[in-house]
C-alpha cells in the first residue's frame, strides 16, 4: 500500500470513529444560575439491605435509607431528579458481565424533597455489603443542575 493510500485510509479511519463517538453523545444541557440541588445527605448513613424493592413511594415503614435532598430556583414546578449508586472505590466495569442497573429517576417538586432506597432496585439487583456514593443531579427542560455527591455505607 503506497504511503497516499494509507494517509487516507488513516483519515477516514478517525472520521469514522469520531462520528462513531458523537453518535452515543448525551444531550447537552445548559446550565441555569441559581437552579442547583443542596443539602444532599442520607439518613441513616448506613443500612442494611431492606426487605423490599426501592420503588416510588417515600414509606419510611420500609429499611433502608431516605436521600434528602433540595432542588431550588428551578425553571418549572416539576423536574426529574436522576440518583445515580456507586461503589466506592469505582469498580471497573467487567465487559462480560450483564450490566445492572445503578441509576434511577424520580418525577418532583422543588424544595426539600426525600427518596427512598432500600439497596434493591426492581430489576433484582441488590447490593452487597460496602461503602456506595450516590450523585444527584435535577433535570428540567433543556436546564441541568450541576452533580451533588455523598457518601453511604451499606451493612450486613
Amino acid at each position: 500500500m503506497s504511503l497516499l493510500n494509507r494517509a487516507a485510509f488513516v483519515v477516514v479511519a478517525v472520521i469514522l470513529a469520531v462520528f462513531a463517538l458523537s453518535a452515543g453523545s448525551a444531550k447537552a444541557y445548559e446550565t441555569l444560575p441559581g437552579f442547583r440541588v443542596i443539602n444532599l445527605r442520607v439518613t441513616p448513613n448506613s443500612f442494611p439491605v431492606g426487605d423490599k424493592v426501592t420503588y416510588l413511594s417515600t414509606s419510611t415503614e420500609q429499611q433502608g435509607a431516605l436521600f434528602y435532598f433540595r432542588i431550588e430556583n428551578a425553571p418549572s414546578s416539576r423536574v426529574e431528579a436522576k440518583m445515580q449508586i456507586r461503589h466506592v472505590p469505582h469498580r471497573k466495569p467487567n465487559p462480560g458481565a450483564e450490566e445492572q442497573p445503578t441509576a434511577f429517576t424520580r418525577q418532583l417538586s422543588t424544595g426539600l424533597r426525600a427518596v427512598l432506597f432500600t439497596g434493591i432496585f426492581p430489576e433484582g439487583k441488590i447490593y452487597r455489603p460496602g461503602k456506595y456514593s450516590v450523585t444527584v443531579r435535577a433535570f428540567a427542560g433543556e436546564y441541568a443542575t450541576q452533580k451533588v455527591t455523598t457518601t453511604f455505607q451499606i451493612t450486613e
